[in-house]
């Protein structure tokens, strides 16, 4: 007996349609989301981060995150 594979061309459900721009970019699994990010630091700067990492038991990500998630809703130009 063979294997039926799922259809990927079948139609999927209807979304939604964004009425704002928060609404384009906001997620209802935000977590279950990640975006590559791919940035250039100055090598003494990477190197600190490495070590804080290291010391705080922590992922370089997590700190990067936690620090631009705070800048984000400190700064007045980051509005949703």
């Amino acid at each position: 007996m063979a294997v039926k594979k799922p259809n990927d061309m079948a139609p999927r459900p209807a979304q939604k349609t964004p009425t704002t721009a928060g609404d384009v970019f906001h997620s209802n699994r935000q977590s279950d989301y990640t975006t590559k990010f791919t940035v250039q630091l100055d090598t003494e700067l990477h190197r600190k981060l490495k070590l804080a990492a290291a010391l705080e038991e922590r992922t370089m990500r997590e700190i990067t995150e936690d620090a631009l998630a705070h800048y984000l809703n400190t700064t007045k130009s980051a509005r949703p």
